[in-house]
């Protein structure tokens, strides 16, 4: 599909469908200078909840991650205005639903790089001590997914310094329509890089919107564990 029929898919404007696509939220193909995307995915995206008002910003949907991890993160709620914190607690209190909506439909919690780099380099990755990992990187075993690293590369958040010494050290091809690596730099959300794999609110949040429908659904679950 192109990006006006995308557009007429999903009822916005083409301009949001690009903005989901820099964002990440919608896989598309360069081809020339356009945009090309699969249909099952535009329809995937069009099938998906969304929350009722405003989507939640990326400190609030890092603050529902922490949350739902259980994590000691007093400082990303207190931060947050009261009004925030309430609708927080309440998407939680309501079941796994509206969270999964809210997630889905969040701002984007991260940067996102993709990669291409040597089958060597990946392996090198996964041992690396600057990258937290996630997603299928994670732990697979826990959501009931089979990983393969030389199949399904590396998914890991990492500061912005640390990757910009990668990109130097590794040399990679930058937005690759073949990318093995995808590195995310949180927006907002420190405590993300302090353990060396991410909790499991973040690594089912991180697939909710996988290509892999099987992956997508086991990340769906992970979340709906934590709400339930």
């Amino acid at each position: 599909m192109s990006v006006d029929e995308a557009a007429r898919r999903l009822d916005v404007v083409p301009q949001r469908v690009r903005v989901l696509i820099a964002e990440g939220r919608l896989p598309a193909q360069r081809v020339g200078r356009r945009y090309v995307l699969d249909r099952a995915d535009v329809d995937r995206f069009a099938r998906a909840p969304r929350i009722r008002g405003r989507p939640l910003n990326a400190a609030n949907a890092w603050a529902l991650l922490a949350l739902l991890a259980l994590l000691p993160d007093e400082q990303s709620l207190a931060e947050r205005p009261a009004r925030s914190v309430g609708r927080i607690q309440s998407l939680v209190g309501q079941g796994h639903k509206p969270v999964l909506a809210a997630l889905r439909s969040s701002e984007p919690r991260a940067a996102l790089h993709m990669w291409r780099v040597l089958p060597g380099d990946v392996d090198a990755l996964l041992e690396d001590p600057g990258l937290v990992k996630s997603g299928l990187s994670a732990n697979a075993r826990a959501i009931n997914v089979r990983y393969e690293p030389a199949r399904d590369g590396v998914d890991a958040y990492v500061s912005g310094s640390h990757l910009r010494a990668l990109e130097r050290k590794l040399h990679p091809i930058v937005g690759s329509n073949e990318a093995n690596v995808l590195l995310r730099v949180p927006q907002g959300a420190g405590w993300i890089l302090d353990e060396p794999v991410a909790p499991l609110s973040v690594v089912g949040a991180d697939l909710l919107d996988h290509e892999d429908a099987r992956v997508a659904r086991a990340g769906r679950d992970a979340v709906v564990s934590l709400v339930e």
